[in-house]
C-alpha cells in the first residue's frame, strides 16, 4: 500500500512538473515573442521618425538652393510632392506626429525625445509662418521652415542612443 501511494506520489509530481515546465516554457517564449514585438515596433517607427525629418530638412535646403541665386541649378518646390520624392513638408510633421504617439504606446522615454524632435519642426513651421506667410518673401519663408543643422544633428544623435535604450542595445 505504502508503494502505491509513493507511486501515485511520483505521478502526481511528475505531471505538475511537466505541466509546470510547459507552461513556463510558453510563458518565456511568448515574453520573448513580446519583446522582439517590441523592438522591431520601435526600429520602424524611430527609422521612420529619423527619415521624415531628414526628408523634410532636404526637401526645403534642395528649395533654398534652386532659390539662390535664381537661374543655377533646377528650382525645386518644397510644396510639389512629385518634384520632392515625399510628403509635402508641412504633411512631414503631422505624420512625425503621428509617428510620436506610436512610440508612446511602446516607450513613454523614447517618445520624449521623439516628441522633441517632431517639436522642432514643427515649430520652424509656424515661425516661418507667423514671420513671412504675408510677406511674399519665398525665399525668408523657407529659410525659416529649416530647422537648425547642429540642433537636427543632436535630436537625431539623442533619438538614437534613447532608442538602443529602449531595446536595451545601450546601458
Amino acid at each position: 500500500m505504502t508503494t502505491t501511494w509513493l507511486s501515485a506520489a511520483a505521478l502526481v509530481v511528475a505531471i505538475g512538473t511537466a505541466l509546470w515546465s510547459g507552461w513556463y516554457a510558453q510563458r518565456t517564449a511568448s515574453r520573448r515573442e513580446l519583446l522582439n514585438w517590441r523592438r522591431s515596433e520601435l526600429l520602424k517607427a524611430t527609422s521612420e521618425l529619423a527619415q521624415l525629418s531628414l526628408h523634410r530638412q532636404a526637401v526645403l535646403e534642395a528649395a533654398l538652393d534652386g532659390m539662390i541665386p535664381p537661374g543655377i541649378g533646377p528650382p525645386v518646390d518644397p510644396f510639389n510632392t512629385a518634384a520632392t520624392g515625399g510628403p509635402h513638408p508641412r504633411h512631414s510633421v503631422d505624420q512625425m506626429l503621428v509617428i510620436v504617439e506610436r512610440i508612446e504606446l511602446l516607450d513613454s522615454t523614447l517618445a520624449e525625445v521623439a516628441r522633441r524632435l517632431a517639436e522642432a519642426h514643427r515649430q520652424a513651421m509656424i515661425n516661418a509662418d507667423v514671420e513671412y506667410a504675408d510677406s511674399g518673401n519665398a525665399l525668408s519663408h523657407c529659410d525659416a521652415m529649416v530647422v537648425d543643422r547642429d540642433d537636427l544633428k543632436s535630436l537625431h544623435t539623442e533619438l538614437t542612443q534613447s532608442f538602443r535604450r529602449a531595446v536595451a542595445l545601450e546601458r
